[in-house]
């Protein structure tokens, strides 16, 4: 399942807009290359935070 800015999971509620959108577009693309969602969005919380 792909996010977006109004459906992310729980886990993104707290980041910023510009953060959020980030951290979407990195799980999104791990999504893409075969990761579960679950290990996609821990990889991409990990690199978007800046």
């Amino acid at each position: 399942m792909a996010w977006n800015m109004q459906d992310y999971p729980d886990s993104l509620k707290n980041f910023d807009a510009l953060e959020r959108k980030k951290i979407i577009d990195i799980a999104n693309a791990l999504l893409d290359s075969g990761y579960d969602e679950s290990r996609a969005i821990a990889i991409a919380t990990s690199e978007g935070k800046d």
